[in-house]
């Protein structure tokens, strides 16, 4: 233990392994006190790092300090010493001691990267890890070990880290008897769940420490008095700011009523609740007040936003912004955001709550926080348990993505009635997720709104016409059905970007002098597409206007048209688009047309087919209101019907990642294939594997293009001359709202290489610099202007 190393900072100071460890091992227990685990989290801290009191770390470390980039980073084993002392020298006394050891020596051979349990080749890689380097090493390690905390002491906190985990173990087990339809065996995956949240408190505590001994400075958290004392300030502010808020209208008088209900509701206690508020029915001021309410009475830890889309989380960060008037206390984490280079002070600041989420209101997207509970990267598991103790509002909730399903309902289960967090699943178009393989467990009165039908009804705006039963249309045919329905301002939405092209052509073949006529589509970067609304938003008080978009406007964007017309969809997209017509009573009713647009080709977008199938059946069979309670349960029904072997995230060639994180059934088989045994620890999952292949929106095949939009110009020819990699890539951070994100399978980039139409390209191909005269004002484009001469 004499002059053990376990870090050294710039000024050459030493912390000690002992001090770390200690320190460690109080962070951990403190964050775990809220589950009852403090004793497992402060054993798995005072023995995660005793592996750096062996001399050959000391060497390594110092020849690290002394000569950087002379060793290579991690080539000295310090983590299975602490998980092999676990295994080998505290008594197997029931399943439940054998369980806690598994769980306390897996956290620490993982602190610095996940560890399959079981490879997808059937290897025992948990075992293998657990496999100390030298055998003399480990016997001074463990000396080292027993001269600060002794094993008297060690055994008294397994023996009370045993008694948590047999309580824990019982609890889940009762849970997924609750959560499981079909006889899903859903125990394994909520103690792969119980593993992961035990692993996030470990390395947030570590990385922690270790950041506050080489920064020489105290990452101050807010107390629980702190946190009470905001969670009031915050509550006076939306007093405040609702203060202006006049009931001089019909509608608005009905958001104020459906806030109120909101309100009175947030004193029902933690749960996993509905909101279900109609498109325009002022849901995000209703769920913050929900959430600013129910932390104060429950003394929460944090309010997590999420929204499915940039647009939405922009928008309603505006909100949060207006109302809360705190840029110290609340997290904007995306990957488009960018903080001011020259402002260091701020930009250490956000860097470091985006690695921690330690703050106490964080806004992110649904692919932020689905990664937090199911990516490998350390990054994200860290941040997981930030999720305990928190009111997690989900916005847009029918747009998780069909394949998570059965694991995000899971891990709602799991974060609510394990971690004391509530969920308020937010939407016009409640999806069922009562009824999947793994079911979401909602609270008894989980309506927030209990008479929203009644809201429904008054709030209605639009009326929709099926215009589906006159057949499909032809290009030509839907555009002469456009120009007959013409009024003031008309949005006409359909699914693919070529569909808008053609109907945009057509339009333009027309003689409509008198209006003007947009699209919108992602060929447009985020910056255009921001500008492009917000011009439209101007015209439509003035002007005539005619847009063509696809399904990106239906969410996020706060805009009004007077006639809509939406090629055929899922209920739920239907309803979205509805949400853009009338949004504000300017009429009586506005008019909203579903069309079946037969020269649009939705063959290679599968949700899309099976959702537009979805909705041509449940109008076939049944009569009413398209956008009625009844039709939308009956369309989730038949929607999820044909999609539920899909909800456990399925792998091409692999069972599916639900599987590899509860029982693991088919690499037990393997294992058992190759080492003629059943395998023998609780904790099969394959983390590492799964982890690595979570991806919510796949990025292979994926090409950016950096397009010339206004300031991008400047930044690209900073680009140019960049050399180092680290400028290349600060560049690119803010050159993201000017790019513009493509398939390799694209026609359109196919034809724009053979216009040879990039300047240049970046990463093997992977980012490609757009000319000038290939971006106009419908964004990427391969029709060169021919200039005479």
């Amino acid at each position: 233990m004499k002059n053990s190393i376990a870090h050294i900072n710039s000024d050459k100071e030493i912390q000690s392994v002992e001090t770390h460890c200690k320190n460690v091992a109080n962070y951990a227990m403190k964050e775990a006190k809220l589950l009852n685990l403090s004793n497992t989290l402060y054993l798995a801290g005072m023995l995660h790092d005793i592996g750096k009191f062996s001399n050959d770390f000391k060497e390594y470390i110092i020849a690290a300090n002394n000569a950087p980039g002379s060793v290579n980073k991690g080539s000295v084993n310090h983590s299975s010493a602490g998980g092999y002392y676990i295994n080998s020298l505290l008594p197997d006394t029931n399943k439940f001691s054998i369980f806690t050891k598994q769980l306390i020596s897996y956290a620490i051979v993982s602190h610095h990267g996940l560890t399959d349990c079981i490879t997808p080749d059937g290897l025992d890689a948990y075992t293998r890890r657990l496999q100390i380097q030298k055998e003399n090493n480990y016997v001074d390690i463990i000396k080292d070990t027993e001269k600060f905390i002794s094993k008297e002491k060690i055994q008294n906190y397994f023996q009370l880290a045993n008694m948590e985990i047999t309580e824990v173990s019982n609890y889940l087990y009762s849970l997924s008897k609750e959560m499981s339809t079909n006889k899903k065996n859903i125990f394994p995956y909520l103690l792969g769940s119980l593993e992961r949240l035990i692993l996030s408190i470990l390395m947030d505590s570590d990385r922690r420490d270790t950041a506050e001994f080489m920064e020489k400075a105290t990452f101050h958290r807010l107390s629980n008095d702190e946190l009470s004392d905001l969670w009031i300030k915050y509550d006076n502010r939306f007093k405040e700011y609702m203060s202006s808020f006049k009931r001089n209208s019909y509608i608005n008088t009905l958001r104020s009523d459906i806030s109120d209900i909101a309100y009175k509701s947030a004193f029902n206690g933690d749960g996993i609740y509905r909101l279900t508020v109609p498109t325009g029915g002022g849901k995000t001021l209703t769920s913050l007040r929900y959430a600013i309410t129910l932390a104060k009475e429950t003394n929460k830890q944090h309010i997590i936003y999420i929204a499915p889309y940039l647009s939405i989380l922009e928008q309603n960060a505006m909100v949060f912004e207006d109302v809360l008037r705190d840029k110290d206390n609340v997290l904007e984490h995306h990957s488009d955001m960018i903080i001011d280079e020259e402002d260091q002070e701020r930009l250490n600041k956000y860097e470091l709550l985006c690695e921690d989420w330690s703050s106490p209101v964080i806004l992110t997207t649904m692919v932020q926080f689905l990664n937090v509970l199911f990516s490998g990267k350390s990054k994200d598991i860290r941040r997981m348990h930030q999720l305990k103790n928190s009111v997690i509002i989900v916005d847009e909730a029918q747009s998780i993505p069909i394949k998570t399903i059965n694991m995000f309902n899971g891990m709602v289960d799991f974060l609510n009635k394990f971690c004391h967090s509530t969920f308020v699943m937010c939407t016009a178009t409640q999806p069922l997720f009562d009824i999947t393989g793994c079911k979401m467990l909602y609270s008894q009165n989980a309506d927030i709104i209990p008479n929203y039908n009644d809201y429904f009804n008054n709030f209605k705006r639009v009326e929709i016409q099926n215009a589906i039963v006159k057949g499909s249309y032809s290009t030509e045919e839907l555009v002469d059905f456009i120009v007959d329905k013409l009024d003031r301002s008309i949005l006409v939405i359909v699914n693919t970007k070529n569909a808008v092209k053609m109907i945009y052509d057509e339009l333009n073949k027309r003689v409509l002098n008198d209006y003007h006529i947009i699209q919108l589509t992602t060929y447009m970067c985020a910056a255009h597409r921001i500008d492009t609304i917000n011009a439209l938003k101007k015209m439509l008080h003035t002007e005539k206007v005619i847009c063509i978009s696809t399904q990106l406007i239906e969410a996020g964007v706060d805009i009004s048209f007077q006639c809509v017309v939406r090629s055929l969809t899922g209920i739920d997209s239907l309803a979205q688009a509805a949400g853009r017509c009338n949004r504000n009573a300017e009429t009586n009713l506005g008019k909203v047309y579903l069309v079946n647009y037969k020269d649009e080709n939705t063959s290679r977008m599968e949700e899309i087919d099976l959702a537009k199938n979805s909705t041509m059946l449940v109008l076939d069979k049944f009569e009413g209101d398209i956008l009625s309670d009844n039709m939308i349960r009956r369309y989730y029904e038949q929607y999820f019907g044909t999609q539920c072997s899909k909800m456990d995230f399925t792998i091409k060639d692999n069972p599916p990642l639900f599987e590899m994180l509860s029982n693991n059934k088919t690499f037990k088989g393997d294992y058992q294939g190759r080492y003629g045994k059943s395998y023998p620890y609780i904790l099969a999952q394959s983390f590492k594997t799964a982890g690595k292949y979570f991806e919510v929106i796949p990025n292979q095949n994926v090409i950016g293009i950096i397009t010339p939009y206004k300031d991008a110009k400047t930044d690209i020819e900073a680009l140019k001359n960049a050399k180092q990699l680290s400028d290349q890539k600060k560049i690119l951070k803010r050159l993201q709202r000017y790019t513009v994100n493509v398939f390799n399978t694209d026609k359109l980039l196919k034809k724009l290489h053979e216009r040879h139409a990039f300047s240049r390209s970046l990463f093997n191909g992977a980012i490609l610099v757009l000319d000038d005269a290939f971006y106009k004002k419908e964004g990427l484009s391969d029709d060169l202007d021919l200039l005479d001469f």
